[in-house]
């Protein structure tokens, strides 16, 4: 279940600016760019401000890469 925060935060991106707070973190993360940057664009897009610590616990499951099968 999303926090009261994350919440507030998709909503107003969905208000104003027509974005998801998954596709935005989703395409900073693919363009290289680190939690503190992400947190700055979101806190700035949506006028809520939000920490870089929060932003990845909320996604670092995301962005985990699966491990792949090693041949034996």
């Amino acid at each position: 279940m999303p926090s009261p925060t994350r919440e507030l935060i998709e909503i107003q991106l969905g208000a104003t600016k027509r974005k998801s707070l998954t596709g935005l973190v989703r395409q900073y993360r693919q363009a290289g760019h680190g939690w503190r940057k992400i947190a700055a664009v979101v806190s700035r897009e949506s006028g809520i401000p939000v920490s870089h610590t929060t932003i990845a616990r909320w996604f670092e499951s995301d962005s985990t890469p699966t491990p792949k099968a090693v041949a034996l």
